[in-house]
Formats: structure tokens, sequence, C-alpha cells
């Protein structure tokens, strides 16, 4: 079949004819298009999105006006008769606030107090060991001692009517079991006897590819004389298609071929999580929890490749399907205990011990129009991870506003991994070398913690740490034997002013050293699409990234609890930021410490109740966050930003509960303007689109709760460009370019929980 080919870039339609790109400037920049309307996508991310920036600062701006005009100052008016009250630096919000709502789990309480939209989003990501600064939402006081168990999954679990209030704390507040950054939210369950409670949800999913999924999830909690409990089974599907198209073409030449993919993404996690805690008759306090996930995963995708005459004509060439299937399991076990001494002070012992599998195979085929699919190529990724950590803490009161804090952890990270490669070189399959294919790394951390705090005014907090790590790295394997120690001292500084009522001011120092991502160690493979049999060789001399983060923050409460807006300037200095390097393999790059690097920028987050435009029961929450980065690229050498972040990042959340049939309705709006990527043969620019998911949900009957909710609702279709080198880009020649446009598949899920 032969048809005239076309790619639509947004609004613009790009034809063959008459089309180049004249390349990127040192900061990566397009420097410009020429041919068919073209100069559209010169910075068409950055402009788009600067542009939406500009308008959400402005009605958030008219927002905050409109609101102090129209609203009476806090410190006159009383917020007892709503169910919120303040006391000792906690906003308490109890059961009669909620009263309100249509709620179901404990998230759903979290979700109705404006400016804490974005601790709901917190994950961990590389956090050594325990760490002091994990997730800001506490349980009675206390953190959940896991990390693949996290406490977004535990709210979910618990029910809103074992809540008997929230709190939410500003600043430094002596006694909490994390640092505070700025907010921290602890929510007190209800002291009951001999009392369950049970919940549980249905859900059906339809993906644009006309893929079903159907899953749920049940959990059940209670109380058992000292024992509190609480167990959940879940089953939750997923699939995602990105049918893409592409055109490619030589430096200033028109396309010369194109292909078109289509292909889907799935898979069925399956999770069974419990959380135990008993109390002791001498106020002693006992956690176990434990979780096993099963986060198998498939996906396949076929293209079809066609050559491009001067008119435009297609001429099919090649298609290939590729299939890949990821068994993958992890299971965790942690714990704490807490003794309380006569005097006040308190001895705390946390323990955690996790692993985690998987076997990834990867089936690379191809065939000639007409002709059968035979694998060509193969590739076997099998990373097995575990991590056992050990710490102890006594916190003891010096004096009046004085706190001091020692500690120790002990934690052992481990990983084997082996990476094989299979390519058919004219007689079938054969097992191709790659460098460093198997390893064993090992690493044993000793930490020391020494924390200080003081409370010189109520008003006035303080807080200074100074923490000191020792490590030992050993890796072993058919092509590499390697040891190294490590020893680092991590100080941080914190202080908190409430200025007023309404407005605090924070502000805080602090060294961070990175958790190494021990798979940098071996040998893998590229994961971009159009260069799956490139290796990724490992670094077996990779170290970690350190950072001075420094921030300053202004907070504002609003008056009668209509809101909490925040301004946020920092700066990161970052030396041996972790980035591809090259390596003496041919054309091989592997991940490695490129020196040094910055971030900084502003960022504003706020929460708003909207009863002042009369829509009672309505919030609006969002941020923007403008920035900028910079570092030396490894293999040119020029200044370039740091790859995947965004100068501008936005995010809106809109939602109305109403008191007819519980009915509620909303919104969520995430946008970022455009970034690269890189490696030693390309450079690519990706222009993202808007995510806007929409939901809808109401009780019909009893505590049957209804939700109707979209993803990518508007399947957004975003470009993007690579420009490909024969070889490594510093000294190689541009060999063609790759235009791509890909669209979002929109999901439609219908959800039905209920409690029994």
């Amino acid at each position: 079949m032969v048809r005239r080919a076309s790619i639509e870039v947004n609004v613009i339609r790009v034809w063959p004819q008459n089309f180049e790109v004249q390349g990127y400037d040192d900061s990566m920049r397009i420097l410009g298009w020429r041919g068919s309307n073209l100069t559209f996508l010169r910075e068409h991310g950055f402009r788009s999105s600067l542009q939406r920036f500009f308008f959400l600062i402005a009605l958030s701006a008219s927002a905050l006006l409109l609101n102090f005009i129209s609203a009476p100052d806090l410190a006159a008016q009383s917020t007892s008769d709503i169910g919120v009250a303040e006391e000792e630096g906690r906003i308490i919000y109890d059961r009669e606030y909620f009263s309100q709502f249509n709620v179901i789990s404990a998230e759903d309480l979290l979700r109705r107090i404006p400016g804490v939209q974005d601790l709901m989003n917190f994950r961990e990501y590389g956090e050594r060991g325990f760490g002091s600064t994990g997730a800001q939402i506490l349980i009675n006081g206390q953190r959940l001692s896991g990390k693949s168990n996290d406490i977004q999954s535990a709210l979910e679990r618990i029910q809103a009517r074992q809540v008997y209030r929230i709190e939410v704390i500003r600043g430094n507040v002596p006694g909490l079991d994390v640092r505070s950054e700025g907010r921290v939210v602890n929510v007190v369950l209800e002291e009951t006897e001999d009392t369950a409670y049970g919940s549980w949800e249905g859900r059906v999913s339809n993906y644009a590819a006309g893929v079903w999924r159907a899953g749920g999830r049940a959990s059940y909690s209670g109380v058992l004389g000292d024992l509190e409990y609480i167990i959940g089974l879940e089953a939750s599907p997923w699939a995602n298609d990105r049918p893409r198209s592409d055109i490619f073409f030589l430096p200033g030449k028109p396309p010369f071929s194109g292909q078109r993919i289509e292909g889907l993404f799935s898979g069925l996690h399956l999770t069974g999580t419990a959380n135990l805690s008993y109390t002791f008759k001498n106020g002693d306090s006992l956690n176990l929890n434990g979780s096993f996930k099963d986060n198998s995963r498939k996906s396949y995708d076929r293209s079809d490749l066609f050559n491009l005459s001067s008119s435009g004509l297609e001429t099919p060439t090649l298609s290939t399907f590729n299939k890949f299937a990821t068994p993958s399991t992890d299971w965790e076990i942690g714990g704490d205990y807490a003794h309380q001494l006569m005097s006040g002070d308190t001895l705390k012992l946390l323990f955690l011990i996790s692993s985690d599998d998987e076997n990834a195979d990867r089936k690379f085929s191809s065939a000639a129009p007409g002709a059968a699919f035979a694998i060509k190529r193969r590739q076997i990724l099998a990373p097995k991870e575990s991590e056992k950590i050990a710490r102890g803490t006594y916190r003891w009161g010096l004096a009046k506003g004085h706190w001091l804090t020692l500690g120790a952890e002990v934690a052992i990270n481990t990983l084997n991994q082996q990476v094989q490669q299979f390519i058919d070189q004219g007689s079938g399959l054969v097992n191709v070398a790659v460098p460093n294919p198997d390893s064993k790394v090992e690493e044993i951390r000793l930490e020391s913690v020494t924390e200080y705090s003081w409370q010189p005014l109520p008003e006035v907090s303080f807080e200074a740490s100074l923490d000191t790590e020792y490590s030992r790295i050993k890796q072993t394997g058919s092509a590499v034997s390697n040891q190294r120690n490590f020893f680092f001292v991590r100080p941080r500084l914190k202080l908190s002013y409430d200025i007023s009522p309404q407005w605090q001011l924070r502000a805080g120092v602090e060294r961070v050293v990175s958790q190494l991502d021990f798979k940098d160690f071996v040998s893998s493979f590229r994961t971009e699409d159009s260069s799956n049999d490139v290796v990724v060789a490992g670094n077996p001399n990779l170290v970690p990234q350190k950072n001075w983060n420094y921030e300053l923050l202004i907070e504002h409460r609003l008056a009668d609890d209509q809101g909490v807006l925040t301004l946020r300037g920092f700066y990161k200095d970052i030396a041996d930021h972790i980035h591809k390097i090259p390596v003496g393999f041919g054309n091989i790059s592997a991940a490695g410490n490129v020196g040094s690097a910055e971030f900084y920028g502003v960022e504003f987050k706020g929460g708003l109740r909207l009863d002042w435009l009369g829509l009672t029961g309505a919030k609006i929450d969002g941020g923007v966050k403008f920035w900028n980065s910079s570092k030396a690229d490894a293999f040119t050498g020029l200044k370039v930003p740091v790859e995947l972040t965004s100068r501008l990042n936005w995010d809106v959340s809109f939602r109305h509960d109403t008191s007819w049939y519980g009915l509620s309705y909303g919104v969520d709006i995430d946008d970022r303007s455009s970034f690269f990527l890189t490696d030693s043969d390309f450079v690519l620019k990706f222009w993202p689109k808007p995510n806007v998911n929409p939901f809808i949900e109401f009780r019909p009957i009893g505590s049957i709760v209804v939700r109707i909710a979209s993803r990518d609702v508007f399947q957004p279709t975003e470009p993007r460009i690579v420009n490909y080198f024969d070889g490594n880009r510093s000294t190689a020649n541009p060999t063609f370019n790759e235009l791509r446009k890909w669209r979002f598949g929109r999901s439609i899920t219908m959800i039905i929980r209920g409690t029994f």
C-alpha cells in the first residue's frame, strides 16, 4: 500500500519537502527551522508553558487579593465552630470538621485539608537507610518503619471513622519522629477496645487501546486489647498504550524514511500488607510492618518501517516486533520499639529487612515485508537486591527548651546482577560478550547521629545536627574486583520563626550524600527505543553525589483556615554529579561522576478554600516551580542544563464537595516545559503537554461511594526530536535526525468503595 506521508506536530503539519533542522546551540536549544512553518517549534515547549505559568500566577494573585479584601483577620475570629483549633504550633482538625465531607479512608481526610496535597504525593527516592527526612506524615506520632510499605498505602487502609483528629505541625517541633521539612501531618487514631473495621474497593478500567482491566482491594483493621492491626490485600492492574510515528531525515535534507509504532505496556500488581502495633503495660510500644508485592509486567511493540521518496510515497522495508517480560517480586519486614524512661527520655530501636528480585527477558524480532518474524536479539537482566538496616536513638531533655538526640545506624545493601545478550549473526542466536556482565556489590555503612534542638522563645526553634558515615563498597565478578572506603560528614542547620500567628519564616542549610544505585555498577542496555542494541557499561568506580542544599521559605496561613501559601527559594551546589560518561568500549557510555552541577530557583505552593467565591466545600491546591540548572557535558565539555529537568513545572488540583448525595468532582492538571536527554551518540529534546485528569464521585446509598475518573483525558500528542551521531558526539558527525509524535492513551476507571 502506498500513501503520501505527513506528520502532525500539535497544530502544525510537517511535510517532507523543503525541511531542515539547523541544529543546537551550546545551551542545547534548537537554533531554528526552515520549511513549512516549523519556526513554531523553536522554543514551543518553554514559551507555551511560560504563558500558562503567568496565567496561574495571575490567578493565584487575584485569589489572594480577593481573600485579603473579603476575609476577616484570623485573630479576630474563632474557628472552633467548624472543628479547627490551634495549639502550640499545631493546627488541629477534629471529627466535626470532616463530618461535612464524603470520606472513607484516612487518605480522604488529608485530601480535604488545604496545603497538604504535595505531602500525599511523597515517595522516598534515594533515601540512605532510614534517614530522618522521610515522608512527612506520621501515625500516632510515629513514622512508619518501612520503605516499599509506604505511608500512603497505610492511609488508604485506615478508615476515616478510626481517625480521632489530624494535626498539621508547622516548623521544627521537638520530639517528632522525622525532621520537619516545613509541615508535618500527624494522624491520631481513636483509642478503642475490641473493635474492628473493614473496607473494600472494586474497580474496572478501560484503556484507549480497547483493553479492559479489573481489580480491587480490601482491608481490615481493629483493636484486640493492647494490639492494633491493619491488614490489606490489593490487585491493581494497569495498561498503557502510546502509539507513535517517526520520520527520519539527514541534516539539511528532506525525510528519507519513517515508521509507525503501536504497543501495549501492562501489568497486574498484587500486594499484601500488614501493620501491627502493641502497647505494653509500662507504656512501651512495638510496631511491626510487612509487605509482599508482585510487580510483574510485560509489554510489546510493533514497528512498521518504510522508505520515503522525494514525492512523499511510502515503500515498506521492515517490520519489528519486540516483546518484554519482567517477573518482579519484593518483600519487606520492618519494625520499631520505643521505651520512655521515668525522666521523659526516649529510647527507640528500628529495623528493616527487604528483598527485590527481577528477571527481565527482552526479545527483539524482525521481518521483511510479507515474511514471518524471527528473533534477532535477546537481552536478559536479572538483578536481585536486598537491604538490612538497624538503628537506635536516645533522646533526652538537657534543660527546658533543650533536647539532644544521639544514635547510630548500620546498613548492609547488596546487589547480585547478571546481564546477557544473544544476537543472531546469521546462524541463530549466540551469546555475545558485554563488559562487566555479572557482579555482586555489597555496601556496609555505619552512621552516627547527633541532633540538638533548642527553643529559646515560643515562636523560635533551632535545630542543628552533625551526622557522620563510614562505608565500604566491595564489588566482585568475572570481570571486576574492587573495594573502596568512604567517609562523609553531614551537617544540618534549620531555623523556624513564627513572625505572627499567620506568618512563619523557615531557613536551612544541609549537606546531603546520595544513595548509589548499584545497578550502575554492572552493564545494562539502553532503554531508548531507537537503539535497544546499545550496551550501557557498568562503572565500578562510581562515587556518591554530594549536595549542599540552601533554602529560605515563608509561609502564610490565611484567615479562618481559608488556606496556606508558601514561597520558597532554593539553591543546590552539587559535587560529583552523576550522569553518562564515555568509556573505552567503542561507542558505549556508563553512569559516571561528571563534576559539579547546580540547581537554583523559586517555588510557590498554595492551598485555598473557595468559599469566598460562593463555592462552599471547594478548594484548590497547586504550585509552580521556576528553576534553572547547569553542568558540564561529559562528552563536549559545554555548559548545559541537567538532563530531564524542565525550567518550569506547575500543577493544580481542584475539588468541590457538595451535600447532594455526597457529590464531589474535580480535576488534576500538571505540566512542564521542554527538557533534554543525552547519551554518547544522541541528543533528545522533548516538549511535554499538560496531563488533565478529571473525576466525579458520589454516594448513591449508605456508605457506598462511586467514583469515575480519567487519566490523560485529552490524549495529548507530544513532539520530540532526536539528533543521532556516528559515534561519540564530541567528535562524530551527525548521521540522521528523528522527529516523533506520540499520543498518550486515555484511561477511564470506575471505582466502587464501601465499608463493613
